[in-house]
């Protein structure tokens, strides 16, 4: 039955489809052959034809510890079906992944401790469960006694060395909670916690983004089918080794208990379950399936109305793998929520709904409110904005402050002024909600323009509008007396934002292409954060001038033999431009560089007045000018 599309009105949000996905079947236990046969046939009913060549490694599938031991024995028995992931990753191009899934699956996960809690225990009586109220404590004790019952945890035998580690919830979306385990607790070099001993080096992790589908919605005419699946309890999908379990205690009600899978709070619970998820991921693709996912979270787009078959077989081949999928929240249409963003095919627009925005400015003002902001607060706050930015990619600039907030933080129990670079950002936020609607567009064509900029040290900043060959404006100004000398990453921002400043009204609407011979530049440009505190502030400027005039950026890094007229321009290298690029138009002025007044700092950023040429521009951001 096709699942239902409802296209939007004017500008109104559509509704997301809200209808369950079709019942998988059942494959377990198939032959081999047969199970590739079945599973073929319902690829082809989806529309999918397998690709030429066998696809890439997965990234993120080449842990740096041991994963498993093979002396070792799982906790529980493990859901997952080694003889179907033997089966469908036997043309896996490297031997590690397979080899670490179906070693999980045998003997256990391990957890990569390393730490001094090895073999010893920490009794439940020294241990503070999180505070929580009769609601969450309800939901934590039903929660308990589904683990026991499934085999998930069990109850410390007599005498059994435990690691107890406190155990509470956390706020989820639609007003719900999740249980945690708080194995962070305590920080303290007397008392180390379990995650102490997981070297955060060992399971980093390069997440998925939307921009993959949003690419997909923009390239693809007509429009597809978004789809989406959320697997079921994600991480108890994997077993721990039975010489780990002891480090992942809890106690309740008097008795003490042993998670037997990973768990939420474990340090090395997302990147271990994202090794099933990378080799999920790459048997979708061996059939043909151009998918992405966020751990527990897949989705891509599908030909018109092929979003029902295409999620028929993503759960046939979860059925075989033993992988358990919601099929409450799996679904497909013309427009679906995805990672909290309602996206639209036919629209091409994602939304934040009304409803995250007003929430997000309830919890922004009662965080300001405060002298004083807890972990815990920062923690939400910066994974709710994270979620924002994806639609609103300009916030990133304004979202590395809070992320060093949290990271500054050296126990549960501290606090953050926010009175400081923290609390402008978040001002910055509760402005920019105040008036944003939530919509961001995903172009389709957009018309593109480039901007080229170079600096030079001791000399001044340059730039032209569209290619070397064929451009139409051109800039170039002294370095301020302040910033003469300074880190050549920080000049380099700074003629990007002069540029964007110079030619506001030529890039308002348009695809800008950031042309830098800057490696680092260009590589923040993308992620909107750098570690230089001066940078970071010009980045902020040029991400809220980017937002304001409805501009998408792209970074381009060139050799510095490529940008050779933005060069001469910042060195106002006049005979080089007459002899070697004599169609360059030169700059008309020279530029006052009279500071600015210095801001209401309860206003967004902004940039000045937009002028029709050079002069006279005071481009320099007023927190750099002034003293």
């Amino acid at each position: 039955m096709p699942f239902p599309s409802v296209p939007p009105s004017g500008d109104a949000i559509p509704p997301a489809t809200t209808g369950g996905c079709p019942s998988p079947p059942v494959y377990a236990d198939l032959p081999a052959v047969d199970l590739i046969i079945r599973l073929s046939q319902l690829a082809r009913e989806a529309g999918l034809r397998p690709p030429d060549s066998v696809p890439p490694p997965r990234p993120n599938t080449s842990p740096t510890f041991p994963v498993f031991d093979p002396t070792d024995w799982p906790a529980a028995p493990s859901p997952l079906r080694a003889s179907a992931w033997r089966t469908l990753l036997r043309q896996y191009p490297e031997p590690s992944l397979p080899r670490n899934i179906i070693g999980m699956i045998e003997h256990g996960a391990k957890l990569g401790y390393s730490g001094p809690l090895r073999g010893l225990g920490r009794p439940a009586a020294s241990v503070p469960n999180l505070p929580m109220d009769d609601t969450s404590l309800q939901h934590v004790h039903d929660t308990v006694a589904d683990r026991v019952r499934t085999g998930r945890a069990r109850r410390a035998h007599s005498g059994e060395r435990v690691v107890v580690s406190p155990i509470g919830t956390v706020p989820k979306s639609g007003g719900k909670v999740r249980t945690i385990n708080h194995l962070s607790w305590p920080r303290r070099p007397s008392s180390p916690s379990v995650n102490d001993g997981i070297d955060p080096a060992l399971v980093s992790l390069e997440y998925s983004t939307l921009d993959k589908l949003f690419g997909s919605i923009r390239r693809r005419l007509p429009p597809g089918d978004i789809w989406k699946a959320d697997l079921t309890d994600a991480f108890f999908h994997v077993t721990v080794a039975s010489r780990d379990a002891h480090l992942l205690g809890f106690h309740l009600d008097g008795e003490t208990y042993v998670d037997c899978t990973l768990n939420f709070g474990g340090r090395s619970s997302p990147f271990l379950f994202n090794l099933v998820a990378e080799a999920l991921h790459w048997i979708l693709e061996s059939f043909g399936l151009d998918c992405s996912h966020y751990l527990d979270d897949s989705f891509g787009l599908a030909a018109r109305g092929m979003g029902p078959a295409t999620l028929r077989f993503f759960m046939a081949v979860c059925s075989a793998l033993g992988i358990a999928v919601s099929t409450s929240k799996s679904t497909s249409g013309d427009s679906v929520e995805v990672l909290g963003i309602l996206v639209c095919s036919s629209e091409a627009r994602a939304w934040i709904t009304q409803k995250r925005i007003n929430n997000l400015r309830v919890d922004i003002d009662r965080i300001l409110a405060q002298p004083r902001a807890s972990p815990l607060d920062l923690q939400s706050i910066a994974g709710s904005l994270n979620f924002v930015s994806r639609v609103c990619p300009t916030g990133r600039a304004f979202m590395r402050r809070i992320y060093d907030g949290v990271r500054d933080l050296t126990n549960r129990w501290g606090s953050q002024t926010t009175s400081g670079a923290l609390g402008e950002d978040l001002r910055w936020w509760r402005s920019t909600l105040a008036t944003w609607d939530g919509v961001g567009i995903i172009p389709r064509d957009l018309p593109r323009i480039e901007v080229w900029t170079d600096a030079a040290t001791t000399r001044g900043l340059g730039g032209h509008l569209g290619p070397r060959e064929a451009c139409t404006k051109t800039f170039s100004v002294q370095v301020h007396p302040r910033h003469t000398g300074k880190d050549i990453f920080f000049l380099e921002t700074l003629a990007l934002l002069t540029a964007f400043r110079t030619w506001a009204e030529d890039l308002k609407d348009h695809e800008v292409v950031c042309k830098v011979d800057n490696a680092a530049l260009a590589a923040c440009l993308r992620s909107g954060s750098c570690d230089h505190r001066a940078t970071q502030t010009l980045l902020r400027h040029l991400f809220a001038l980017a937002m304001e005039l409805h501009v998408t950026l792209i970074s381009d890094w060139v050799p510095s033999a490529v940008n050779d007229v933005a060069d001469a321009l910042s060195r106002f290298d006049w005979p080089y431009l007459r002899t070697r690029r004599p169609n360059v138009p030169l700059p008309l002025a020279k530029p006052s560089m009279t500071p600015i007044p210095k801001p209401n700092p309860a206003t967004p950023l902004a940039g000045p007045p937009i002028h029709d040429r050079v002069t006279p521009l005071p481009f320099l951001p007023p927190d750099l000018l002034l003293p």
